[in-house]
């Protein structure tokens, strides 16, 4: 009798498409938990607290040569890439780029993203604590600690030293390498009825800081995982859709491929000349509006020249 390999429809999860995509959610098994378990007891991230100093940390990896524009246009819209990539495509001269961008980060850092409680399609966030999940496609995370909403899952991403990542210093953004397992650790719910659920990466070739923990010569480390399902009991979990589905922390300025856009969309549109005055439109900066300065958009500056060229006016 010929034995058949038991098909688990959870090893195999399908995109909003129906397609199989090349993303994965498994069970966390011993070794990985203790290594998730090792890299949150030596975590200690580089502190963030603001869109301001988010973008001056991260300029400051950029180097001299600045970021990559590439990266910029691919966080303005992420999906043709990362759908690409689930379906197990190469992804062609984008990817090259966004690969060679890539770099490991030099600190521990916290990343995060916010996502609609909808995009988990009925599957309780909560019960996803002592699995890794895994994405084909790269993961966009805001540094700048965002304000979570009643219907959204807040994902916390511990990023250890040595993720590779590239930095959108612009967005407050870093770009996580594509394939990156991720432990979920621990999940939380807020007051304001959302849910906070912590990952932590597991990139290939990182050990903890102090070497690797082995079960057979370090103390073991307390952790908060739980015990995941069975496997035949997992839900197939989309796991690509729940990070496109992500938003932008409110925090988050918008990236200057953005802002350039949205400057020839007006230019194209209010460009003229008014009752003998020039009034061409000048630049389009990030703005923070309501009263405590939290809410995003942009401000686009005119300026106002008379018929000698002299700007009279703003």
């Amino acid at each position: 009798m010929v034995r058949r390999p038991v098909f688990r429809p959870f090893q195999h999860p399908r995109g909003p498409n129906g397609r199989f995509t090349e993303s994965r959610t498994s069970r966390l098994d011993a070794k990985g938990k203790q290594r998730a378990a090792a890299f949150q007891s030596r975590f200690s991230p580089r502190k963030v607290s603001s869109p301001d100093e988010a973008r001056t940390y991260l300029t400051g990896l950029s180097g001299t040569k600045g970021p990559d524009p590439a990266v910029g246009t691919y966080l303005s819209d992420p999906r043709p890439v990362n759908n690409a990539l689930r379906a197990g495509s190469a992804g062609g001269s984008d990817v090259a780029t966004l690969d060679g961008a890539m770099a490991p980060l030099p600190d521990d850092v916290q990343g995060f993203r916010r996502v609609p409680a909808t995009a988990f399609a009925g599957i309780d966030p909560k019960s996803l604590v002592g699995t890794k999940v895994r994405d084909a496609a790269f993961f966009p995370a805001t540094l700048a600690p965002p304000k979570g909403a009643p219907s959204d899952v807040l994902l916390h991403l511990s990023l250890p030293a040595g993720t590779k990542a590239a930095p959108v210093p612009d967005a407050s953004t870093v770009v996580v390498d594509r394939g990156v397992d991720m432990a979920v650790t621990e999940a939380t719910d807020r007051p304001d009825g959302g849910v906070d659920l912590h990952l932590v990466a597991l990139p290939d070739g990182v050990e903890p800081a102090g070497g690797e923990t082995s079960p057979d010569t370090t103390t073991p480390v307390e952790t908060t995982l739980d015990e995941p399902p069975s496997a035949d009991s997992l839900t197939p979990l989309d796991v690509g859709g729940i990070i496109d589905a992500g938003v932008p922390g409110i925090t988050d300025p918008a990236p200057q491929p953005l802002r350039d856009q949205l400057r020839a969309d007006f230019a194209a549109a209010f460009d003229g000349a008014y009752g003998g005055l020039t009034v061409p439109v000048g630049r389009v900066d990030n703005f923070g509006g309501g009263w405590d300065g939290d809410l995003p958009g942009v401000v686009v500056r005119r300026t106002i020249t008379d018929a000698d060229g002299t700007q009279v006016g703003t």
